[in-house]
Parts: C-alpha cells; structure tokens; sequence
C-alpha cells in the first residue's frame, strides 16, 4: 500500500488537468455558441424555426467531429453558455482544478431556479466552498437548498411590487396582533423597523 502513495500525486495532477480542459472546452463551446448568436442577429432572422437551425447546424458540425449525437453537443453547449455567462467564479474554480465538471453542473442545474443575477452570484458564493471540499452527491443537496433559498428571497422582494401599499399595512397589523397572550390578544403597537439580513440555511451565510 505504501506504493500507491506514489502514484496518489499524479492521479489528482491527472484530475486537474482533466477539469482545466473541461473549463477549456466550455469556453470553446460558448464562444461557438455566441458566434452563432451573432450570425443570427446579423442575418436578421426572427422567427424561432428560423433561428434555430444555424444552431443545430453548428451542432452537427461539432457532432461529427467528436462523433457524437447532434443532441449532446446541443446540451453541452447549452450547459457551457450557461457556466461561461452566469457562472464565472464556478468557472474558475474548474479552471484551476479545484472542482470537477460534475460540481459545476450541479451547482448550475440547481441555480436555474434563481431569476436575478446578483443573488444568483451570491447563491455562487455560498455554494463554492462545499464544491471545493464536497464530493459532488453530497454537494446536490446543498445546492438545492441554498437555490431554493435564494429563489424563494426573490418572489419575498418581487411581490411588494404587485401588491397595494393598503393590503401590506393591513396584513402586517394583522401578523402584530394575532399572538394572543395571558393577558388577551395584543393591542397594535408601534414598532420602529429594524433591518435585518437574513441568512440563508445549510451552514454558512
């Protein structure tokens, strides 16, 4: 067993440069996908059908290269676009070996869910660190709690948008007073608003 001591070094060398050329390949397969962007956009085409088939076409081209179906590469470059562009400090932790593929997919499967950019790059944050030392089955959970979280702080911030000044009022003096006590239901008082931060569950904040 002592032998194996020395090949350990050169399997994790082995993994990292595995996962440098995965970042590498999905940067590839993004600028692929932005090229094509742009040939659309030029091109002027509007209609969906329309604006499909440059895509599939690239996608069959890189297919035939890897021989592959026309369907996985058209997965992958999605999963690329979606790292390359929203995901940028996942990227560079596979980048530089310290996550594998598996770790960046999960955390970009579980933040689909996540609408805004900055609290998707917050959700990013807070899940890196279990990346970085977390096998990547025991990463999902994590992920989908922290997503869930952060999804769930942009309906609370979206909905007072929608929703009558009146009816906020009237359902924030309901929440005051509905506590009953020994003394009886509490009498409306008045509170000065403190802010506060919440933190998210799972650990750290």
């Amino acid at each position: 067993m002592s032998r194996l001591g020395e090949v350990l070094p050169d399997l994790i060398g082995v993994r990292e440069q595995v996962a440098r050329l995965q970042a590498r390949e999905a940067r590839l397969l993004a600028q692929a996908d932005g090229i094509v962007e742009d040939w659309v956009a030029d091109a002027g085409l509007q209609r969906r059908s329309e604006a499909d088939m440059p895509h599939r076409i690239a996608a069959t081209e890189i297919a035939a290269a890897w021989r592959v179906s026309d369907r996985t590469v058209q997965r992958q470059i999605s999963e690329a676009a979606t790292l390359v562009n929203d995901y940028p400090a996942t990227l560079a932790s596979l980048e530089a070996g310290r996550i594998s593929l598996a770790h960046a997919r999960v955390i970009v499967g579980n933040g689909a869910i996540i609408t805004q950019r900055v609290l998707r790059a917050e959700y990013e944050d807070a899940v890196l660190p279990y990346a970085e030392s977390e096998a990547a089955t025991r990463l999902a959970p994590i992920c989908r709690r922290r997503a869930e979280w952060y999804a769930d702080v942009t309906h609370r911030r979206a909905a007072p948008a929608v929703q009558h000044p009146a009816v906020a009022t009237t359902r924030a003096a309901a929440t005051a007073c509905s506590a009953p006590t020994r003394a009886g239901p509490l009498r409306a008082q008045r509170h000065t608003p403190a802010r506060t931060r919440c933190a998210p569950p799972g650990g750290r904040a």
